[in-house]
């Protein structure tokens, strides 16, 4: 059985896609051409990869969304071939215990190694780099990973409102994490462990011994005791310093403000603060054929949190460039989604801001984009241009309308 995978790009804007096959080499079947369509699964945080992840599933028979009586096999074996390398994957199950290349773990563990090796496939025929790109993702599960580089998310609710946060993480042996719960408070978790308990908290499946916990009984499950009357106020202060919200978006400004440090003569950001005390950003991006303005000052939505618009010193005729700012004028807002819905605004900033600084690529892959490109925007031209110098001042202007 020989599957073509088209794998659609990482936005609806976009009209790339990354091609790579799959073979099952004990399973007949004629060759087909199949589409794996992200959007469907925006919901998760990483849709590329669950859509992968489905599709595998559902061939090999392991999806529990099955017919009405059936049940995985207790023992299979498949020999999988991905790419144009060839590259060989030994996939089986004996009794209640998955193997992929003789490694075992959990079959989510080792579904989500085998998709992410698959998608890997779309940019390299090196058959060493898989395997080296496979065991990396058995070994250290993508949960992991996430709650080494981002901190572990945590909710529990108060009074019926939720409050969420996130702990740091740290790697202390080649199975073994600490977590810190509390202030200095840092408690061992095994690997397996930890991807259990960030299936709920981070994906919300609601499976396993670690959902459900409030902030003692968490104490209680990793360090064997409940904790005293000051040990718990300390956690629940620590916790109260650590909310979800104000952490992602605080590494996300700060990522903002290194961007624009790095490309200081392409990235410029402005931020106006109104009479109510509110804030706008605007985020001034020099791309190799126009100059942007991404801000958060309009309507949002998850998955388009920031507006995205294109400078032109002209008022077109199509009327696409309708509202004055500076010694120009900026197009209607451009719609760019986020494949996720789990980005924050910073996050959103920078990812634009990246993309529209290599615009003359970016046009090519968001379909959204080419409408508003005129014949002032030609790569390298530097008349079509914002002045940088009084960027402060076009804010200001542009506020008052």
């Amino acid at each position: 059985m020989i599957r073509d995978l088209i794998i659609q790009g990482a936005s609806d804007d976009t009209s790339r896609f990354y091609r790579t096959s799959i073979e099952i080499c004990n399973m007949n079947d004629v060759r087909r051409e199949v589409r794996i369509n992200p959007a469907m699964f925006r919901s998760g945080h990483e849709p590329t990869i669950d859509a992968i992840d489905n599709f595998i599933q559902t061939l090999l028979g392991l999806n529990r969304r099955r017919r009405r009586g059936y049940s995985i096999p207790k023992e299979f074996q498949h020999i999988i071939k991905i790419g144009e390398s060839g590259f060989v994957i030994m996939f089986h199950k004996k009794g209640i215990r998955y193997f992929l290349n003789g490694l075992s773990s959990s079959k989510d563990i080792l579904m989500r190694a085998l998709s992410r090796t698959i998608y890997k496939s779309c940019f390299t025929n090196e058959g060493a780099e898989l395997d080296k790109y496979l065991y990396k993702n058995i070994q250290m599960p993508e949960n992991v990973s996430y709650a080494l580089e981002n901190r572990a998310p945590f909710h529990w609710y108060r009074e019926g409102k939720k409050i969420e946060c996130r702990f740091r993480v740290s790697m202390i042996d080649d199975d073994e994490c600490a977590m810190e719960i509390s202030d200095g408070i840092w408690c061992p978790i095994k690997v397996k462990d930890l991807n259990i308990y960030m299936e709920y908290y981070w994906k919300g499946n609601k499976r396993g011994s670690w959902k459900h916990l409030s902030p003692t009984r968490l104490w209680k499950k990793l360090l064997g005791d409940y904790p005293t009357d000051s040990q718990e106020k300390l956690m629940l202060a620590f916790l109260e310093q650590n909310r979800t919200q104000s952490i992602v978006e605080a590494r996300a400004r700060e990522l903002m403000k290194e961007l624009s440090e790095l490309h200081s003569e392409k990235i410029k950001i402005i931020k106006h603060t109104k009479e109510d005390n509110t804030q706008n950003t605007y985020m001034f991006v020099r791309g190799q054929i126009g100059d942007w303005v991404i801000t958060d000052d309009r309507y949002k939505t998850e998955i388009q949190m920031v507006s995205t618009y294109l400078f032109n010193k002209g008022e077109d005729k199509d009327s696409l460039f309708r509202t004055k700012f500076g010694d120009g004028y900026i197009s209607n807002a451009i719609c760019i989604d986020n494949m996720t819905r789990h980005s924050s605004i910073g996050d959103q900033f920078c990812a634009r801001a990246l993309a529209l600084m290599n615009d003359t690529i970016t046009i090519q892959l968001v379909n959204t984009i080419k409408r508003y490109i005129t014949q002032g925007h030609t790569e390298g031209q530097e008349d079509n241009r914002l002045d940088f110098t009084k960027l402060e001042e076009y804010v200001k202007e542009f506020e008052k309308r």
